[in-house]
């Protein structure tokens, strides 16, 4: 690659600071302070699929390899956006403080 921008994604009403940014084939995730937006890229370029306001700054997306999406917020510790029904799974780390990235260890755990 030679510097050149392949593409510009910005939202006027949200934030345009990227916190943290996630691929899973051509579904890219993009976290802007407080919120998540689902993208999908097209021939056409980046076209929003969902917005998704989170009850924490997200500090982290990272992808499983079920295409889970696991969030590490600011506030509220770690959540998971499930592949199969896209639905908000809190999970209990037994700490309620902020995580800053999310990693797949050796041992396969998260």
């Amino acid at each position: 690659m030679d510097g050149n921008i392949l593409e510009n994604f910005f939202l006027p009403e949200i934030d345009k600071k990227v916190n943290a940014i996630a691929v899973v084939g051509n579904e890219w995730w993009f976290s802007f302070n407080q919120k998540i937006v689902q993208t999908k890229y097209t021939t056409a370029g980046i076209e929003v699929q969902e917005k998704i306001e989170m009850g924490s700054r997200v500090n982290d997306l990272f992808v499983d390899e079920l295409n889970n999406i696991w969030v590490a917020t600011n506030n509220s510790g770690i959540e998971k956006i499930s592949c199969l029904n896209e639905v908000f799974q809190k999970i209990d780390c037994k700490v309620n403080r902020p995580v800053f990235s999310i990693e797949i260890l050796a041992s396969h755990l998260i």
